[in-house]
């Protein structure tokens, strides 16, 4: 993650804060839709690490252009209380959306579970992997929307005057 939003940062200057959001929320979305899919023991492998380092970056990308976003329309004044504002949004939306998908998913682990009449402990395992599953789709998912959504920050790259005082936008 903070490689991603050091990266973020620096392509916000090169492309514009759309293309650097979406892009990195679609790399997480792909990264997330990858995990809804493992079984097995599979964080033993380097695949795993992979897609855990990807969907990391990908989230980091998107840091730098909602800052970004969010500071450009407060006064100077006002950027301390901005910046922590999108701090608290941002963790409050990571619990809310945790405990969103979770409850999702234990609803499925529990559907799972009463269909049968006398489980066993392999029944349990395999209702609990379905539960870790759909919490990664649901999340896939999210990341998918924020993905669409981040588009509408701008395609436009940030120009930075030789004093670092004023701020334009040009087209790319």
């Amino acid at each position: 993650v903070p490689v991603g939003a050091l990266l973020g940062g620096w392509l916000l200057r090169r492309v514009g804060p759309g293309l650097v959001a979406g892009g990195g929320m679609a790399l997480a979305a792909i990264g997330l839709f990858m995990m809804s899919r493992w079984t097995g023991n599979v964080l033993d492998s380097l695949h795993a690490t992979i897609v855990l380092v990807l969907v990391g970056l990908g989230v980091g990308l998107a840091i730098a252009p909602v800052n970004d976003a969010a500071l450009a329309d407060a006064s100077e004044d006002d950027h301390g209380v901005t910046s922590s504002l999108i701090v608290v949004a941002r963790m409050v939306g990571m619990v809310v959306g945790l405990a969103l998908l979770t409850a999702i998913g234990l609803h499925q682990y529990y559907a799972e579970i009463s269909a049968l009449d006398a489980p066993t402990a392999a029944d349990y395992k395999a209702a609990g992997i379905r539960q870790v599953d759909t919490v990664f789709l649901g999340a896939a998912i999210a990341a998918t929307v924020a993905a669409l959504v981040s588009w509408f920050l701008g395609r436009e790259r940030l120009v930075v005057d030789a004093d670092s005082e004023v701020r334009a936008l040009s087209r790319v």
